[in-house]
């Protein structure tokens, strides 16, 4: 009776589980009725068969788990930066006297239309900015703050007894309404010859130039200014020489105890005094001609770019 018993069971086993085995040749016995109560068959199977699924309550804390695991050690895509564009062009006020106004027919060149195109092929955004218009050889923005004739000022220069005073010091608040981020200061050398409209001492041309940088500072604090030294002229007075070594001295002094970076040296003289030819780059003694103000161009955008200036944001609105 026992081993029928466990015949049956076997039987049962093997074919819930699906597994093969090793049938006797001829098959089990045919099992004979026993009065063993069958509910012994139901509480014994269960206990034998493996439970392969995992139920509901065991999926959701290994699902908790490893959603916790992943919060904790994955890492955040970085979000990339991006690339900062200017908010408007660089405003720059080209600032000074004939050679920075230019543009008499065939002989007096400025810089300025040839500054603009070094700039624009570099590829920097920015603006002419002055109350005087006036386009330049080479260029398409006219705007500038040039004035044939003028000195630094404070003076008494005039071009007629009833015409306002001749010089930039007196006229800065007018000018800088324009509100330029850089100032292209190159003036100084009608400060050094007298005439009768313009009653002015050599002597005096350095403080004068220091007084005229302090009074753009005062109006206009938030200005870069490029202050460049005199450049060459194709004479030689030896009464005006020593004012002119000392004009650019004192310029290149002014940069120099500048503490807050507001002020940039360029030393148009010494630059130009080995590349400027005597018989092509001038059309007088203290003019330039295209060759020249070619030149002079190429000394101001060495300057802006080594500054790094114009690759940042302009600080005011």
């Amino acid at each position: 009776m026992e081993q029928r018993y466990t015949q049956i069971l076997l039987l049962v086993f093997f074919t819930l589980i699906g597994c093969r085995t090793n049938v006797p040749p001829g098959g089990f016995p045919t099992p004979v009725p026993t009065t063993t109560p069958p509910h012994l068959l139901v509480t014994f199977l269960p206990t034998r068969l493996p439970t392969f699924i995992p139920t509901q309550k065991a999926e959701i804390p290994l699902l908790s788990a490893t959603v916790a695991w992943i919060e904790e050690t994955a890492t955040p895509t970085p979000i990339p930066e991006l690339t900062p564009t200017l908010s408007r062009p660089w405003r720059i006020m080209p600032l000074g006297d004939s050679l920075t106004s230019g543009n008499y027919p065939g002989r007096v060149h400025s810089y300025r239309g040839y500054l603009e195109g070094l700039l624009r092929e570099a590829g920097y955004s920015f603006d002419f900015v002055g109350t005087q218009s006036r386009l330049a050889h080479g260029g398409t923005d006219p705007d500038h703050e040039g004035h044939s004739g003028f000195t630094s000022g404070p003076d008494e220069a005039r071009f007629c007894e009833a015409c306002s005073t001749a010089n930039l010091y007196d006229h800065l608040e007018d000018y800088l309404h324009t509100e330029p981020d850089i100032i292209l200061l190159l003036i100084g050398i009608n400060d050094l010859l007298p005439l009768d409209v313009r009653p002015v001492k050599p002597e005096e041309a350095p403080g004068k130039l220091a007084a005229l940088v302090e009074h753009i500072q005062e109006l206009h604090p938030g200005a870069y200014i490029f202050l460049a030294s005199l450049t060459p002229v194709n004479y030689r007075d030896e009464s005006q020489w020593l004012s002119f070594q000392a004009v650019n001295q004192k310029a290149e002094a002014i940069a120099a105890v500048d503490s807050n970076d507001w002020i940039y040296f360029v030393d148009a003289n010494r630059i130009l005094e080995r590349t400027l030819d005597p018989e092509r780059d001038f059309s007088d003694g203290i003019h330039l001609a295209e060759g020249g103000a070619r030149k002079l161009a190429q000394v101001w955008f060495e300057a802006l770019v080594a500054s790094e200036l114009l690759e940042q944001a302009p600080l005011g609105p």
